[in-house]
């Protein structure tokens, strides 16, 4: 089959794109000043006409990257910033959310294998135990056939809480929808591919458990490293 290497593919934004993309166009346009607090989760699921779920997910992008700003009592607020730097930042927080498959697993590489170690090195009994639901909640999917890339994440956002590092959980939770988006256009827990994932997470499993730093952080990398040749896989079939 012939590949035209111009043609790119056709993404369609998600819920929370759609509403960074609305909200970076009225703070640019001073709808929305900076300082100024935003309506209620409620509230603006309501004007935008979608779910709650896909708001807080926009809500906590935002928040992540700086831009907004949520205190106890005070709601959410635009941090008191310039509007370009405001709508600079949500460009970037825009790009960021369409990544290119290879990108994501790279980024997660240098991350997730640190998130692995500090598992390895902190978990207490409870983490333990949270990591192994996760995985085997997963196993379940698998065993039955059904979508598995959700309680795939779910594992990994299981290992990053167990670090016991906030900074790092979040880091890795905001690459979460994305990572399920992407997995789900490329098929990539089809076709065996999720059982080969599932033994690759039942090997970091096994290294937290025993408190080995260096195996779990060289599970990890095994297992993001063999992601990585699941998309290309999947890229060359598509070529050919």
């Amino acid at each position: 089959m012939k590949v035209i290497k111009q043609l790119n593919r056709i993404e369609i934004a998600s819920p929370s794109d759609q509403i960074i993309r609305q909200l970076r166009t009225l703070i640019t346009k001073g709808v929305i000043k900076p300082g100024e607090r935003l309506p209620s989760e409620r509230s603006l699921a309501e004007q935008f006409g979608v779910g709650r779920s896909a708001v807080r997910e926009a809500l906590r992008k935002l928040e992540f990257f700086g831009i907004l700003r949520t205190r106890p009592q005070s709601g959410t607020t635009v941090e008191d910033m310039t509007i370009s730097g405001l709508s600079g930042l949500l460009t970037n927080v825009l790009t960021l959310a369409d990544p290119d498959p290879s990108h994501l697993v790279e980024a997660r590489r240098f991350l997730e294998v640190h998130t692995a170690r500090l598992a390895a090195e902190r978990s207490d009994p409870a983490a333990i135990n949270a990591i192994r639901a996760a995985h085997q909640s997963h196993e379940a999917s698998v065993v039955n056939n059904e979508v598995s890339i959700e309680t795939d994440v779910l594992f990994h956002l299981s290992i990053a809480e167990a670090a016991g590092n906030e900074v790092l959980h979040s880091m890795v939770s905001v690459f979460a929808p994305r990572i399920i988006s992407s997995a789900k256009q490329s098929h990539t827990c089809e076709d065996g591919r999720a059982v080969k994932a599932l033994e690759e997470h039942a090997a970091i499993l096994r290294a937290i458990e025993r408190g080995d730093v260096d195996a779990a952080g060289h599970a990890m990398h095994c297992h993001l490293v063999m992601t990585s040749s699941r998309y290309s896989e999947i890229e060359t079939n598509i070529a050919d």
